[in-house]
């Protein structure tokens, strides 16, 4: 549902495999274990049994790190927004932005 605008964005770790995830501010962060857990799934080998290509990039978050300049994805449920930054929206900016209604989230077995 999120798409790809609602990804965070990365920074190189400089020159490394590692990046730095960016945050999104307008995003729930009860969305974050999921995302990990997308994270954690990559493919290792290949139907072949041999490497699918580039090896995935170690993704790094850290609390407080850099924002991301991207805009909120509009017509998500409205929990996937973050409550505060939710509330600070004025009435044009909540019509405009035409949150769903909540969605129910699965539990994550390895969360």
């Amino acid at each position: 549902m999120l798409g790809s605008d609602g990804m965070s964005s990365d920074e190189s770790g400089g020159g490394s495999r590692k990046y730095f995830v960016k945050i999104l501010s307008w995003r729930s962060a009860k969305l974050t274990p999921y995302l990990q857990k997308i994270d954690r799934d990559v493919n290792r080998t290949n139907a072949l049994g041999n490497s699918p290509g580039n090896p995935p990039r170690q993704r790094i978050r850290i609390a407080g790190g850099q924002m991301s300049k991207r805009k909120a994805v509009p017509g998500l449920p409205v929990n996937f927004y973050d409550k505060t930054w939710y509330a600070g929206l004025s009435a044009v900016d909540r019509v405009a932005l035409d949150a769903r209604p909540e969605m129910v989230l699965p539990i994550l077995e390895d969360a």
